[in-house]
């Protein structure tokens, strides 16, 4: 991020699942020629961080309750801290569509939800596919449900 802001310091950058605020702010502090838009769908959260932002007299801030997968502004730069569940892939998507940089940490609660339909959308599966597709889809998430079970030490018990 730093150094999209030392080419383009008046970027525009999007929070994506920015709840209360707590690193959208800290950016638009540090960055204050930049314009910030925190997007979070939870409507309790988004309260909180219009709070904040008024305590605060940022005026380079603008904050949205909304879902990511409808946001329809253009923007520079797409960051996301914990992106929960397909928030990380709304993210990515909306990113692509804008040609924009991208920062984005998903988060790792112990499993994953396989994709449902084509391009991993809530849709209808799509029925080309093989069952050699369907098969090898089937173990990348077991090994990837290991993995992130293993990366989130609060879903593990260790034994002497």
């Amino acid at each position: 991020l730093a150094g999209v802001l030392c080419v383009h310091p008046t970027a525009t950058i999007v929070e994506f699942g920015s709840g209360g605020g707590h690193l959208g702010l800290v950016l638009a502090s540090l960055h204050p020629r930049a314009q910030f838009v925190l997007l979070e769908m939870d409507a309790s959260a988004h309260a909180i961080c219009q709070r904040r932002v008024a305590q605060l007299g940022l005026t380079n801030v603008e904050t949205m309750c909304g879902d990511a997968h409808a946001f329809d502004h253009p923007f520079d730069v797409g960051i996301g801290l914990h992106c929960c569940g397909s928030l990380t892939d709304a993210v990515l998507a909306q990113c692509h569509r804008q040609g924009a940089a991208y920062v984005l940490c998903p988060c790792c609660y112990g499993h994953a939800r396989p994709p449902v339909g084509p391009m991993g959308t809530d849709g209808p599966a799509a029925p080309s596919v093989t069952k050699g597709l369907a098969d090898f889809t089937g173990k990348f998430l077991e090994y990837q449900r290991l993995i992130l079970a293993a990366a989130d030490f609060s879903s593990m018990s260790y034994r002497d």
